[in-house]
């Protein structure tokens, strides 16, 4: 089965910080889409998903592709106690990483490189959980810019880069 383009562009900006020697970590790993794929190009991947589903499916996608170096983790992001560091540490779309503070442990847990992605929006328009400001379901943003009943952590990006490639 051939990879969609998307899929290629993420696997390859990810690939760019990982050696055969890595130790990866995947927060919020979903059904392993980048996590079992990178999990052949390194050491060890650890994998960390709340969703007992996605986790089943995962560990079976594993064992069908031959993969053998993953760590299966089914709990919180904000539950992993960590034990260790590891050289490329990465979220791809997902809400574990929602605050400073799990920004900040994301940060703690690698000794090489950290990767983040919210969405396909221009970083101006995020807000820390990752939701698009802009178009958030469909209902806009209220006059105040804040979104009522949650906490919101604007991005003031320093630089901003003219692509996603720079931008890693």
């Amino acid at each position: 089965m051939q990879k969609k383009p998307e899929f290629e562009a993420e696997f390859n900006r990810l690939k760019r910080f990982i050696a055969k020697d890595s130790l990866v970590l995947d927060i919020g790993a979903g059904l392993g889409r980048l996590a079992i794929p990178l999990a052949k190009e390194v050491r060890m991947m650890t994998a960390i998903e709340p969703a007992r589903v996605y986790m089943k499916i995962m560990r079976e996608k594993a064992a069908r592709d031959g993969v053998g170096n993953m760590e299966f983790v089914e709990e919180l992001w904000s539950d992993f106690p960590l034990q260790e560091k590891y050289d490329l540490v990465y979220s791809i779309w997902s809400p574990a990483v929602m605050n400073p503070a799990s920004l900040m442990k994301m940060h703690k847990s690698s000794r090489g490189y950290c990767a983040l992605e919210f969405v396909a929006s221009p970083p101006h328009v995020w807000d820390f959980s990752g939701r698009d400001l802009l178009h958030d379901c469909g209902r806009g943003v209220p006059a105040s810019g804040k979104l009522p009943e949650r906490r919101h952590y604007a991005l003031r990006p320093r630089h901003l880069c003219k692509s996603g490639d720079l931008a890693v």
